[in-house]
């Protein structure tokens, strides 16, 4: 889960970023329109929720672990 908080601590935006993939991939995941000027903070949270489906076998896919790597965060001004 991403939150973006102005300087009030008023939530401005908050997104539910799912993403599953049987190979490592790196990119952007979260891209947030233009803010008014000022201090924001960014929050997140590993909520714990697995994406997970079963094909017709019931073979099952999907995540097995819980985790989140930040590479970078860019502020354009």
């Amino acid at each position: 889960m991403v939150r973006v908080l102005d300087n009030q601590g008023q939530v401005t935006s908050t997104l539910l970023i799912g993403f599953y993939s049987k190979v490592r991939s790196n990119g952007i995941r979260y891209l947030r329109p233009v803010l008014p000027k000022g201090d924001y903070t960014v929050e997140l949270e590993v909520t714990g929720e697995q994406s997970v489906w079963y094909d017709k076998s019931k073979n099952r896919f999907g995540s097995d672990d819980y985790f989140v790597t930040v590479r970078d965060i860019l502020v354009m001004k």
